[in-house]
């Protein structure tokens, strides 16, 4: 059966209903989904909204994330183009690095942005046992504690992740998130690609995948921003992209 855009937005509003338990294991290099394809952008998360839904709302928001910092020269230089833009980012951080970095980090969250955990040592997490999994997550998280930095939100790496991986951040007082757009600039593809393949799908509620450790990425940046400017959309947190997806699909709305 084929399966248009518009056809699989509504499919995965009628999935959606029975997955909260179910495992997951999605891949990075699935097509982009729709935003609102919870099961894979947000495990678990009631929110079944439509692009619609937040256009008429007004909501034209973009959460904007960086995966596998800290990079000092490539994250001080997104910093300034975010504040250039007067946008945010979530940046989620590999323990092992960030525990060399954590002056970075404080600045990051001065700057209005927000830090999330992507494990300390970036494992496939499912192929390690509970204790493994949660001594993954909690060495990051205390690290980043330390530094007087919360963290909300586990980004597991390579997206792989299954119910007790789940279960593990939410005991560590995360939630699990993964993303609708992946312009697969891990594999260095030119600017101009990875800026095409963001702009091309970008939607109100679209959370983005990039990783702040390829160059390509942060000269991708500009063209990004611009867009996005152009096209009335703001940046905001992990955070705040959650209250405003909560507030939407609220009854009371």
């Amino acid at each position: 059966m084929k399966i248009n855009r518009r056809d699989f937005s509504i499919l995965a509003g009628g999935w959606v209903v029975g997955l909260s338990g179910l495992v997951v294991r999605p891949a990075p290099v699935l097509a982009n989904p729709t935003p609102f394809y919870t099961a894979h952008v947000y495990p678990g998360s009631p929110i079944t909204l439509s692009e619609k839904a937040l256009r008429a709302h007004g909501e034209m928001v973009i959460a904007l994330t960086f995966d596998d910092g800290p990079d000092p020269t490539n994250d001080t230089e997104i910093l300034r183009l975010l504040a250039q833009y007067h946008a945010v980012a979530t940046f989620f951080v590999i323990g092992n690095k960030a525990v060399n970095h954590l002056d970075l980090l404080k600045t990051m969250v001065s700057a209005g942005c927000e830090i999330g955990n992507h494990s300390w040592s970036h494992p496939m997490l499912t192929r390690l046992n509970a204790d493994a999994q949660a001594a993954e997550m909690r060495q990051t998280n205390e690290v980043l504690a330390g530094a007087g930095i919360k963290v909300n939100w586990l980004r597991p790496p390579y997206g792989d992740y299954d119910r007790q991986t789940r279960a593990i951040a939410t005991a560590e007082s995360m939630e699990t998130i993964l993303w609708s757009i992946d312009p697969s600039d891990w594999k260095s593809p030119p600017a101009e690609t990875i800026a095409k393949r963001i702009t091309r799908d970008l939607a109100p509620g679209a959370v983005v995948l990039m990783h702040s450790i390829r160059a390509h990425s942060v000269e991708a940046l500009p063209r990004i921003l611009d867009f996005a400017a152009e096209n009335h959309y703001r940046f905001v947190t992990l955070s705040e992209w959650k209250q405003i997806m909560l507030r939407v699909s609220s009854p009371t709305s």
